[in-house]
This record gives C-alpha cells, sequence and structure tokens, in this order.
C-alpha cells in the first residue's frame, strides 16, 4: 500500500534574517545616503550664497571708494 504524500507548509524559523530584512536595510541605508548628499548641497549652496553676498559688498565699497576719491571737472570749477 502506497502512503499519500502530505505537504506541509513551510515555516521560515523566527529570529533569522531574510530577504526582506536585507532589502529594507539596503534602502534605509540609500536613503540615508541621499539625506547627506542633499544636506552636501545646500550646505554648499548656502556657502556659495555667502561667498557672493561678500564680493558683492566687497565691489560695491570699491565703487564708492573711487567715487569719493574720484577728481571731477566740478569739483575743480568750485
Amino acid at each position: 500500500m502506497i502512503d499519500s504524500i502530505r505537504l506541509f507548509p513551510m515555516v521560515q524559523p523566527s529570529g533569522y534574517p531574510d530577504k526582506s530584512d536585507v532589502v529594507d536595510k539596503k534602502m534605509e541605508k540609500q536613503q540615508e545616503l541621499q539625506r547627506t548628499q542633499l544636506e552636501q548641497k545646500n550646505m554648499q549652496i548656502a556657502i556659495q550664497d555667502l561667498a557672493f553676498e561678500i564680493y558683492t559688498k566687497t565691489a560695491e565699497q570699491e565703487k564708492l571708494r573711487l567715487e569719493i576719491f574720484q577728481n571731477r571737472k566740478l569739483d575743480i570749477y568750485v
């Protein structure tokens, strides 16, 4: 007599990492990397903005200095 084959469901042992855990860890690592890159980009933009602001202030100061010490024809006649 042939015994019938019984199929039992496969049960994964608990406490061991499975494929979904690996995917979750990779996604978290990728998101953290993207967050740090975004922060670095924002810091770089802020630094460039400050550098431009300093440049424009310096250029304006130089312009004022040239205007103050410039000899005009009108000043000579007065």
